[in-house]
């Protein structure tokens, strides 16, 4: 098995230890103590991501959401409760599909949440100072590497679905010019939501992954795939930090010819993935970081300035988090590019004017606000009346949206 790792150049876990590489150890102690059993390295982290969401689907026919097999499902049970050292799920029903968490499971998954809510807090732009909200250091975000879900489930993928812009051609026309796109190519979908990339581009490339870490995200997207009759795409559960297995399920040989990261690669650690993706790609392959238009409170109109004070009385915080889309962004990223070895960095910026209904208008910001904050439903009404009295009366609300590409290629 070492030989094997070390052939694959995947680290391995030596006898004894609780993690999968070295570099590791010296995190553990801000993991909390009920995890600290289990091994740290991203198949563990997938399996603490599948626990959680058991008991959204507590009967494993339902597997399929999690984009999972059952056998794959108990596989994962039974190996975190023989490192965790306790059960963690009754077993019942026909054929002991049925799974209930047991007192120590409801434990552990609490524990699972709690650092995924924090993760959510800290990166939202939503983030409430006055509510005791705290900046994490870098040792917690080593700590909460460990789960990557950044709170798009449930409603709030459902409104990303309806409501997040489409790509123009012209943005997908560009990144086939650039990498010289063939039918016979692969491409990654980095952080793809529901596919708002990745369908399109699957129409111009042999096949296209998507990974995301929300299970509903990939749900939604399995299903626009149906519904287009798009046949040549594969959903993924996994984040940013799970890009480097993928060279394994690729094979030896470089074989990607592109990475896109539409509007997502502020929730993920850029310099890491600049540099870890580059083994995957073939000649001329790369990376292209696309911000799809400046959200919709932080715009240069009258309607955007009244909708981001009315957010700011009621999220009780500024609202100055640019999502990635600004150009101190995307001087960031094309220097990290340059630095983790890509070549030929440039930019472009597609551009084009839109008009929004009020309805559109909350339907984006609903897509934009992490599942825990988002108001409840007997809340909405008033939220939104609170947001038509502050807004202009006159509608649809006009918009100009700039889409800015970044790309960078190998050699």
């Amino acid at each position: 098995m070492n030989r094997w790792a070390k052939t694959h150049q995947i680290p391995a876990r030596r006898f004894g230890t609780h993690t999968h590489h070295p570099d590791l150890r010296g995190n553990l102690h801000s993991v909390p103590e009920i995890l600290r059993p289990a091994p740290t390295g991203p198949a563990s982290r997938k399996r603490l991501r599948v626990l959680a969401e058991l008991p959204a689907h507590p009967d494993l026919a339902a597997a399929k959401a999690l984009n999972l097999d059952r056998a794959t499902v108990w596989s994962y049970l039974d190996r975190l409760e023989k490192e965790l050292s306790g059960r963690l799920v009754h077993r019942s029903g026909k054929r002991r599909r049925t799974t209930t968490p047991t007192a120590f499971g409801h434990r552990v998954i609490q524990t699972i949440r709690d650092l995924e809510h924090a993760t959510r807090t800290r990166d939202s732009p939503f983030r409430s100072r006055r509510r005791g909200a705290v900046r994490l250091s870098n040792r917690d975000r080593a700590r909460d590497s460990c789960l990557m879900t950044v709170g798009f489930s449930g409603e709030v993928a459902e409104y990303y679905a309806k409501f997040r812009r489409a790509y123009p051609e012209q943005v997908l026309d560009f990144l086939q010019d650039y990498f010289s796109l063939t039918p016979g190519d692969s491409v990654l979908d980095l952080g793809c939501g529901t596919g708002q990339l990745a369908l399109p581009l699957a129409d111009r490339v042999r096949s296209v992954i998507g990974m995301d870490p929300e299970p509903d995200m990939l749900r939604l997207a399995r299903e626009a795939a149906g519904q287009r009759e798009v046949r040549n795409a594969t959903w993924v559960l996994g984040a940013d930090t799970d890009v480097p297995a993928l060279g394994t399920l690729l094979g030896h040989e470089p074989s990607l010819a592109m990475t896109v990261v539409g509007q997502a690669l502020h929730w993920m650690r850029h310099d890491e993935l600049f540099r870890d993706s580059l083994p995957l790609f073939r000649a001329g392959g790369g990376i292209a970081v696309i911000a799809n238009g400046t959200p919709l409170w932080q715009q240069d109109t009258a309607w955007s300035r009244a909708l981001r004070a009315c957010l700011e009385q009621h999220f009780e915080t500024e609202l100055t988090a640019s999502c990635g889309t600004a150009d101190q962004d995307r001087i960031r990223y094309a220097q990290a590019l340059e630095d983790a070895g890509f070549s030929d960095v440039r930019s472009t910026t597609v551009s084009y004017t839109d008009e929004l209904t009020f309805q559109q208008v909350i339907g984006g910001l609903y897509s934009a606000i992490p599942a825990e904050q988002l108001p409840g439903a007997d809340q909405r009404p008033a939220f939104e009346d609170d947001i038509r009295k502050a807004m202009p009366h006159a509608e649809p609300f006009p918009e100009q949206v700039h889409v800015s590409v970044l790309v960078g290629r190998t050699a």
